[in-house]
């Protein structure tokens, strides 16, 4: 009996542009009414099993109408949707997540309305992400970084390296890179401080985190991320 389930974005019903891998481009008219339909393709479920699917927006940009569904499997792949109540002007980072018998998986995506725009990071000074811009860096309305904090980690400060220009607007759309589908748990002293959601190109940077007026570095890697 299959013990994990897949979870696959289907958006093929606005015929959107698809940079990347999870990564979808909608013309603006389908935004103009702030409601998109968000289809998932389920896969390897179990028929008979009871399964719950929530849907919500890790950069709290959209809201979901239903934001839970459960449901009991017909067939080993089946297709769900929900509504997403969005503001057209922002990019939207959406995770899909599926529980049941033994079985947790999940899956983000990024959805934006209207073209994709270059992006340049400044070089010669590091990013900052702490309370003050909510764990939270942009760049022309896209957020390449997030973090979000365990409990009691709220006074953290992250401070990244800056990476040369992330790309002109034609390699960006022709890019095979994910945006913004990289994560990872940073550690320090095996201590879980927080989940960091990235640009791809960040992979291998230096992280610097002061917690308790402490310094600890390390290397920005998919999965962990371990500061010493």
């Amino acid at each position: 009996m299959p013990n994990s389930a897949n979870i696959r974005y289907n958006l093929d019903h606005y015929n959107p542009q698809k940079p990347g891998d999870n990564i979808f481009v909608l013309d603006n008219k389908d935004c103009a009414c702030r409601e998109i339909i968000v289809s998932s393709d389920l896969e390897n479920l179990v028929i008979g099993q009871q399964y719950t699917i929530t849907y919500s927006s890790v950069n709290n940009t959209a809201i979901f109408s239903p934001s839970t569904q459960i449901i009991r499997a017909a067939a080993n792949s089946q297709k769900f949707s929900t509504i997403a109540h969005i503001d057209p002007a922002k990019t939207h980072i959406v995770k899909a997540e599926i529980s049941g018998i033994n079985i947790l998986a999940s899956q983000m995506c990024v959805i934006k309305c209207g073209n994709l725009q270059g992006c340049e990071v400044p070089q010669g000074s590091d990013i900052v992400l702490n309370s003050k811009n909510n764990w939270e860096y942009r760049l022309n309305d896209f957020v390449i970084l997030k973090f979000t904090p365990t409990t009691g980690n709220s006074g953290v400060v992250l401070n990244l390296e800056s990476i040369p220009a992330v790309s002109p607007d034609s390699d960006l759309i022709s890019s095979s890179s994910p945006l913004i589908t990289s994560s990872s748990d940073i550690l320090q002293g095996g201590t879980k401080l927080g989940t960091l959601i990235y640009l791809s190109n960040f992979n291998n940077t230096t992280i610097t985190i002061n917690k308790n007026s402490q310094n600890y570095s390390g290397t920005i890697t998919p999965g962990v991320s371990t500061t010493n």
